[in-house]
Order: structure tokens, then sequence, then C-alpha cells
């Protein structure tokens, strides 16, 4: 088993609305503006992804792809935009293995 982590940055876009957390596409949970969620997560080939129902949107961010490794550590962070093409966007960036010992 590996460690999962999810912070989302702070950001004004979207403070109120929790977002859902998707793991091989099954709802992990919710996550709220500046949170930071750790999970137990099996040695595997995972996909990742947030969504956000902001005003029925259904947003959805870009998905993500990653092996989870024995005793490895990996951090993500995610945030929301406002982009002048469509309005609010959700992203995932900044990711990070680390070795746990």
């Amino acid at each position: 088993m590996g460690k999962l982590k999810i912070r989302r940055k702070e950001s004004m876009v979207a403070a109120f609305k929790d977002y859902s957390i998707y793991l091989d596409d099954v709802f992990l949970d919710h996550i709220k503006n500046k949170e930071e969620k750790e999970y137990q997560v099996e040695n595997t080939h995972h996909t990742l992804y947030l969504k956000n129902e902001f005003l029925g949107s259904g947003l959805k961010s870009n998905k993500i792809e990653f092996d989870m490794l024995e005793n490895s550590e990996i951090e993500i962070k995610c945030l929301s935009k406002l982009t002048k093409a469509s309005g609010i966007k959700l992203e995932i960036n900044n990711i990070k293995r680390n070795s746990v010992k």
C-alpha cells in the first residue's frame, strides 16, 4: 500500500463548493477549499479526477494516471481557475512522488 495525499489550494473561485474525488471512476470523498486529505491506496495503476457541480455545471478536472508503489507517497495539488473561454476550470497539477520509509 502507498499513501495518496490530495491538497486543494485556496481559491476564491467556487470556494464554498466541495469537489468530489474520483479514484478509478469510483467516488472516493469530498474535499473543501484549503483542505488536505490522505488515503491508503493499493499498489497498482490508478486514474484520478475531481468533479464540481458548481451551479449545475458538472465541471470535471483533467484526469491523471499514476502507479502507486509499495511504501510510496503521491502528493497531488488541485485548484480552480477562472478562464475567459470556459469560465471555471478545475485543474490537477504538481504531482510529486516521495519514498516513505
